[in-house]
């Protein structure tokens, strides 16, 4: 079995948030910002992630798109054996 090993990488996703006006949906935005998030595809974390339509129902209030954009590692930074 091949070891494991972890590396830092920013991730960039786009938030969809169900509100009643844009002020609204930028202040709830605005309260993710600088926070750790557990994510999930299955309404099991704090943000899921969903490829719903817009028009779907069951689009969730908050959610983050499945399209994500990884930026990283940096030229020096090493990976790490995971603990």
């Amino acid at each position: 079995m091949k070891d494991l090993y972890s590396i830092d990488v920013r991730v960039y996703a786009t938030a969809y948030i169900r509100a009643d006006s844009a002020e609204e949906a930028t202040a709830i935005a605005r309260g993710l910002k600088d926070s750790t998030l557990e994510v999930s595809d299955d309404s099991g974390g704090d943000v899921e992630i969903s490829g719903r339509q817009f028009d779907d129902p069951d689009l969730p209030d908050v959610s983050l798109s499945p399209a994500m954009t990884i930026v990283g590692p940096d030229d020096d930074d090493v990976a790490s054996p995971a603990d």
